[in-house]
Protein backbone atom coordinates (compact mmCIF):
# COMPACT_ATOMS: atom_id res chain seq x y z
CA UNK A 1 0.00 0.00 0.00
CA UNK A 2 1.37 3.40 -0.98
CA UNK A 3 1.87 6.17 1.54
CA UNK A 4 -0.74 8.33 -0.14
CA UNK A 5 -3.24 5.45 -0.17
CA UNK A 6 -2.61 4.71 3.50
CA UNK A 7 -3.23 8.32 4.46
CA UNK A 8 -6.29 8.60 2.21
CA UNK A 9 -7.85 5.56 3.85
CA UNK A 10 -7.53 7.19 7.26
CA UNK A 11 -8.32 10.83 6.60
CA UNK A 12 -9.95 10.82 10.03
CA UNK A 13 -7.94 8.10 11.76
CA UNK A 14 -9.79 5.88 14.19
CA UNK A 15 -6.80 3.97 15.51
CA UNK A 16 -5.34 6.81 17.57
CA UNK A 17 -6.56 9.94 19.34
CA UNK A 18 -3.65 11.74 17.65
CA UNK A 19 -3.69 12.33 13.93
CA UNK A 20 -0.04 13.34 14.11
CA UNK A 21 0.96 9.96 15.50
CA UNK A 22 -0.78 8.34 12.55
CA UNK A 23 1.16 10.59 10.18
CA UNK A 24 4.61 9.82 11.59
CA UNK A 25 3.83 6.10 11.60
CA UNK A 26 2.75 6.26 7.95
CA UNK A 27 5.23 8.52 6.20
CA UNK A 28 8.37 6.81 4.84
CA UNK A 29 10.83 8.55 7.13
CA UNK A 30 13.88 6.76 8.49
CA UNK A 31 14.65 6.47 12.18
CA UNK A 32 17.04 9.20 13.22
CA UNK A 33 15.80 11.64 10.58
CA UNK A 34 16.23 15.37 11.06
CA UNK A 35 13.01 17.15 12.17
CA UNK A 36 12.10 20.78 12.74
CA UNK A 37 9.23 21.14 15.23
CA UNK A 38 7.80 24.67 15.09
CA UNK A 39 5.43 25.65 17.89
CA UNK A 40 6.57 22.63 19.83
CA UNK A 41 5.38 23.89 23.20
CA UNK A 42 1.69 23.22 22.63
CA UNK A 43 0.49 20.78 25.30
CA UNK A 44 4.17 20.74 26.35
CA UNK A 45 5.24 18.46 23.53
CA UNK A 46 2.31 16.04 23.61
CA UNK A 47 0.97 17.17 20.23
CA UNK A 48 4.07 16.54 18.10
CA UNK A 49 7.40 16.33 19.91
CA UNK A 50 6.76 13.12 21.82
CA UNK A 51 5.95 11.23 18.61
CA UNK A 52 8.91 12.63 16.71
CA UNK A 53 11.21 11.48 19.49
CA UNK A 54 9.67 8.15 20.46
CA UNK A 55 8.49 6.83 17.08
CA UNK A 56 10.95 8.34 14.60
CA UNK A 57 13.86 8.67 17.04
CA UNK A 58 14.32 11.97 15.23
CA UNK A 59 17.01 14.56 15.83
CA UNK A 60 14.73 17.44 16.72
CA UNK A 61 15.12 21.20 16.64
CA UNK A 62 12.10 22.28 18.72
CA UNK A 63 11.37 25.97 18.20
CA UNK A 64 9.04 27.69 20.68
CA UNK A 65 8.56 31.44 20.96
CA UNK A 66 7.05 31.40 24.47
CA UNK A 67 9.88 31.32 27.08
CA UNK A 68 7.74 29.52 29.68
CA UNK A 69 6.75 26.77 27.23
CA UNK A 70 10.32 26.46 25.97
CA UNK A 71 11.49 25.97 29.55
CA UNK A 72 8.86 23.28 30.12
CA UNK A 73 9.98 21.49 26.96
CA UNK A 74 13.58 21.53 28.17
CA UNK A 75 12.55 20.19 31.58
CA UNK A 76 10.49 17.40 30.06
CA UNK A 77 12.75 16.24 27.23
CA UNK A 78 16.16 17.23 28.56
CA UNK A 79 19.00 16.72 26.14
CA UNK A 80 17.05 14.33 23.89
CA UNK A 81 15.93 17.31 21.77
CA UNK A 82 17.35 20.75 20.95
CA UNK A 83 14.96 23.37 22.35
CA UNK A 84 15.31 26.87 20.92
CA UNK A 85 13.34 29.80 22.34
CA UNK A 86 12.88 31.96 19.26
CA UNK A 87 10.49 33.01 16.55
CA UNK A 88 10.84 30.77 13.51
CA UNK A 89 11.98 33.54 11.17
CA UNK A 90 14.97 34.37 13.37
CA UNK A 91 15.78 30.70 13.87
CA UNK A 92 15.91 30.00 10.14
CA UNK A 93 18.04 33.09 9.57
CA UNK A 94 20.60 31.83 12.07
CA UNK A 95 20.89 28.18 11.05
CA UNK A 96 21.90 26.30 7.92
CA UNK A 97 20.18 23.08 9.00
CA UNK A 98 18.09 21.08 6.54
CA UNK A 99 15.35 18.65 7.49
CA UNK A 100 13.54 15.50 6.41
CA UNK A 101 10.36 16.64 8.16
CA UNK A 102 9.17 20.12 9.09
CA UNK A 103 6.18 20.43 11.43
CA UNK A 104 4.39 23.78 11.69
CA UNK A 105 1.96 23.66 14.62
CA UNK A 106 0.74 27.26 14.42
CA UNK A 107 -2.82 27.64 13.15
CA UNK A 108 -2.37 31.03 11.47
CA UNK A 109 -2.70 29.91 7.89
CA UNK A 110 -1.86 33.09 6.01
CA UNK A 111 1.54 33.24 7.72
CA UNK A 112 2.20 29.61 6.80
CA UNK A 113 1.17 29.81 3.14
CA UNK A 114 2.37 33.32 2.35
CA UNK A 115 5.58 33.49 4.36
CA UNK A 116 6.78 30.20 5.81
CA UNK A 117 5.99 27.58 3.15
CA UNK A 118 8.49 29.05 0.65
CA UNK A 119 11.18 29.23 3.36
CA UNK A 120 10.48 25.72 4.60
CA UNK A 121 10.63 24.34 1.07
CA UNK A 122 14.24 25.52 0.77
CA UNK A 123 15.16 23.75 4.04
CA UNK A 124 13.88 20.29 3.15
CA UNK A 125 16.12 17.43 2.19
CA UNK A 126 15.18 15.57 -0.99
CA UNK A 127 11.99 13.58 -0.44
CA UNK A 128 11.06 15.59 2.64
CA UNK A 129 7.64 16.44 4.02
CA UNK A 130 5.95 19.43 5.61
CA UNK A 131 3.11 18.87 8.08
CA UNK A 132 1.19 22.02 9.00
CA UNK A 133 -1.76 22.82 11.24
CA UNK A 134 -4.70 23.54 8.94
CA UNK A 135 -8.39 24.43 9.28
CA UNK A 136 -10.14 21.89 7.07
CA UNK A 137 -13.66 22.92 8.15
CA UNK A 138 -14.00 26.47 9.47
CA UNK A 139 -17.59 26.07 10.67
CA UNK A 140 -16.60 23.31 13.09
CA UNK A 141 -14.02 25.52 14.81
CA UNK A 142 -16.85 27.71 16.13
CA UNK A 143 -18.89 24.92 17.70
CA UNK A 144 -19.24 24.17 21.39
CA UNK A 145 -18.99 26.33 24.51
CA UNK A 146 -15.32 27.21 23.94
CA UNK A 147 -14.64 28.03 20.26
CA UNK A 148 -11.07 27.58 19.09
CA UNK A 149 -10.66 31.18 17.88
CA UNK A 150 -11.83 34.57 19.07
CA UNK A 151 -14.45 36.22 16.80
CA UNK A 152 -11.79 38.45 15.28
CA UNK A 153 -9.36 35.60 14.66
CA UNK A 154 -12.14 33.41 13.30
CA UNK A 155 -13.14 36.10 10.81
CA UNK A 156 -9.50 36.51 9.77
CA UNK A 157 -9.13 32.77 9.14
CA UNK A 158 -12.43 32.65 7.24
CA UNK A 159 -11.37 35.53 5.00
CA UNK A 160 -8.08 33.82 4.25
CA UNK A 161 -9.74 30.49 3.35
CA UNK A 162 -12.20 32.20 1.03
CA UNK A 163 -9.56 34.41 -0.57
CA UNK A 164 -7.02 31.64 -1.05
CA UNK A 165 -9.14 28.54 -1.74
CA UNK A 166 -12.65 29.82 -2.38
CA UNK A 167 -14.14 27.69 0.39
CA UNK A 168 -14.47 27.53 4.18
CA UNK A 169 -13.89 23.76 3.93
CA UNK A 170 -11.42 23.40 1.06
CA UNK A 171 -10.87 20.05 -0.62
CA UNK A 172 -7.48 18.59 -1.46
CA UNK A 173 -8.04 19.57 -5.08
CA UNK A 174 -8.80 23.19 -4.17
CA UNK A 175 -5.69 23.38 -1.99
CA UNK A 176 -3.50 21.71 -4.61
CA UNK A 177 -4.62 24.19 -7.26
CA UNK A 178 -3.20 27.08 -5.22
CA UNK A 179 0.20 25.56 -4.40
CA UNK A 180 3.34 26.18 -6.38
CA UNK A 181 4.57 23.50 -8.79
CA UNK A 182 6.48 20.72 -7.05
CA UNK A 183 4.42 20.95 -3.85
CA UNK A 184 1.89 18.13 -3.51
CA UNK A 185 -0.94 17.61 -1.04
CA UNK A 186 -0.61 14.08 0.35
CA UNK A 187 -3.46 14.20 2.89
CA UNK A 188 -5.56 16.19 5.31
CA UNK A 189 -5.67 14.40 8.65
CA UNK A 190 -7.90 15.23 11.63
CA UNK A 191 -5.71 16.60 14.41
CA UNK A 192 -7.28 14.91 17.41
CA UNK A 193 -9.73 12.44 15.87
CA UNK A 194 -12.67 14.68 16.81
CA UNK A 195 -12.31 13.78 20.48
CA UNK A 196 -11.68 17.36 21.60
CA UNK A 197 -14.74 19.49 20.64
CA UNK A 198 -12.84 22.77 20.91
CA UNK A 199 -10.40 21.56 18.22
CA UNK A 200 -13.00 20.20 15.79
CA UNK A 201 -12.29 21.34 12.25
CA UNK A 202 -8.55 21.61 12.88
CA UNK A 203 -6.25 19.13 11.23
CA UNK A 204 -2.87 18.53 9.61
CA UNK A 205 -2.04 19.32 6.02
CA UNK A 206 0.60 16.87 4.77
CA UNK A 207 2.71 18.19 1.90
CA UNK A 208 5.40 16.51 -0.19
CA UNK A 209 7.88 19.03 -1.55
Amino acid sequence: MSVVHALKNLIFPSRHASGFRHIVETLPLRNGCQALDVGAGGFCGDTTTIYLRDILKARIDAVEIDPALAEKLSERFGKTINVVCSDIESFLTNTDNHYDLIVHDIAIMDIFFDEMLPRYSHRLNKGGYIVAAFIFDHAKTNQGPAPLFSPEASAHQANFLLRRFGSLAPTRRQIQARLRPGCKVEAIVDKFNRRIPQLAGLGWLVLKV
